[in-house]
Parts: structure tokens; C-alpha cells; sequence
């Protein structure tokens, strides 16, 4: 990986995080990850927070959290839980701005 100040392109940072350009596109219209540095109209520059949230991302969608709470939790860093019945997702948040 490159040191902090690394740019990115939506290419590049797709390949590491093995999420698809156009899902990393998604979270970006979605509010879910931040704007990235825009170059011009159709290039976009990512960095290493970048990497760290699709990641993240990645992993809550994978532990079956859907979108809208990864949200939530990516947006207001939120303590989870999770309660014993398979589809039933609590938050617990403190101050929490919801976009």
C-alpha cells in the first residue's frame, strides 16, 4: 500500500479493496463514503480513509448488515448490536447525525 497522501484512482482502489467500481460509485452517490477529490467530471481521486471505509464497508455487508444501517454506523460511528433473531438490527448511538 502507498503512504498516507496516496491518491487513488476508483480503478485502483476497487483492485485492492475487491469491491466493484461501480458499488465504490453507490456508496459515493448514497452518502454511505465519502466524496472523493473530484480531478474533472468523470475522474475522481481516492485516498487511504477511502480504503479503510469500503473496507469496512465490505465487512458489515458481509457480517449481512444491510446498506441503510451501514449508514448509519459509517456516518455516526455507533455502537452496534445485534440481537439473537437473524434479521433484527438495533442501533445504539449517542448524538448521531442521520443523513
Amino acid at each position: 500500500m502507498k503512504n498516507n497522501n496516496s491518491e487513488y484512482s476508483i480503478g485502483e482502489i476497487s483492485k485492492i479493496t475487491g469491491v466493484s467500481a461501480s458499488a465504490i460509485n453507490y456508496y459515493v452517490r448514497s452518502k454511505i463514503l465519502e466524496s472523493p477529490k473530484k480531478l474533472s467530471k468523470t475522474r475522481s481521486i481516492f485516498n487511504e480513509t477511502h480504503i479503510e471505509k469500503i473496507k469496512e464497508i465490505k465487512k458489515l455487508k458481509d457480517d449481512g448488515f444491510p446498506l441503510k444501517l451501514i449508514k448509519k454506523r459509517i456516518n455516526c460511528r455507533s455502537t452496534w448490536i445485534r440481537s439473537q433473531e437473524p434479521d433484527f438490527f438495533k442501533i445504539k448511538s449517542a448524538n448521531c447525525r442521520y443523513s
